[in-house]
């Protein structure tokens, strides 16, 4: 997650997207860069030269690189790496930039992932009202098991329509999960 778009040809493999705060990047090498630390401070840094604090978490046994950056006392990206898939809560990641976040909470970017009193929201199914599968999820499992239940419980599927089958399908996968 990034403030400002990178240069998509540093990368052997760069899907970007563009997020509320700045930039969605998943990108993949044949070889990891020879130092994370100049690597994430490359792809950090603000094209006005600003200087930026930089937390990091890094495990060399397992291949696990974090790091989060923060300018004037918010989120300026963060970055997980690893050999393998990172697990990261995307949605909630991206929702990051450019938010405030208090000294003691900068620590818990480097998860990846909001603390047990925060929900994580899921994957955005509903767009228009910012309503993810986890929150569709969790009304199926509180009862709700028909599209317009959920949309009642959550707004989902209760402006364009576009995210009716998705919520349909969700419900269904939960039923399925129910019975089995």
């Amino acid at each position: 997650m990034l403030a400002e778009p990178p240069e998509p040809g540093a990368f052997d493999y760069a899907a970007m997207a563009p997020v509320a705060g700045g930039w969605r990047l998943e990108c993949a090498g044949t070889a990891p860069p020879a130092a994370w630390d100049r690597f994430a401070a490359a792809l950090f840094a603000p094209a006005d030269g600003a200087a930026l604090e930089v937390l990091s978490y890094w495990d060399n046994a397992q291949g696990q690189h974090r790091f989060a950056a923060f300018r004037d006392g918010r989120c300026a990206g963060l970055l997980f790496a690893g050999r393998e898939p990172v697990r990261v809560s995307r949605t909630w990641a991206a929702e990051q930039l450019g938010a405030a976040c208090a000294a003691e909470d900068r620590f818990r970017l480097l998860a990846g992932r909001p603390g047990a009193d925060r929900p994580d929201r899921g994957a955005i199914v509903c767009a228009c009202l910012n309503v993810g599968a986890n929150e569709i999820a969790a009304a199926a499992v509180g009862g709700c098991a028909n599209v317009d239940a959920v949309g009642a419980a959550t707004g989902a599927g209760t402006n364009c329509g576009s995210c009716r089958a998705e919520i349909g399908r969700l419900i269904h996968d939960h039923a399925l999960a129910e019975a089995g």
